[in-house]
């Protein structure tokens, strides 16, 4: 079966955003996946190993909301200890 439009598009993207692997683990997660897009976005789970985790947060947030095909990031902070600190914000075009 020939991949979606959709997931060929998020595939390129995901590809421009060699960032993620910078920091640590990059997975991506969901929809994509299983090519069964709904909602376009794309999860992905980022396995942070750096001690400062709130500074990798700052520069992948920021160089996300740079790129042109995205406008909208979440981060969320799955860590134990983390009371599911959640970062957001919408770019409106």
């Amino acid at each position: 079966m020939e991949p979606s439009l959709l997931k060929i598009e998020a595939e390129e993207i995901i590809d421009e955003l060699k960032l993620l692997r910078e920091h640590g683990d990059a997975k991506v997660v969901g929809s994509v996946v299983i090519d069964l897009i709904v909602k376009l976005d794309i999860d992905v789970h980022v396995v942070v190993s750096e001690p400062d985790l709130l500074g990798v947060v700052n520069e992948v947030y920021g160089r996300l909301l740079e790129h042109a095909k995205i406008d909208e990031v979440r981060i969320s902070d799955f860590r134990p200890e983390a009371r599911a600190t959640r970062w957001r914000r919408r770019v409106l075009s």
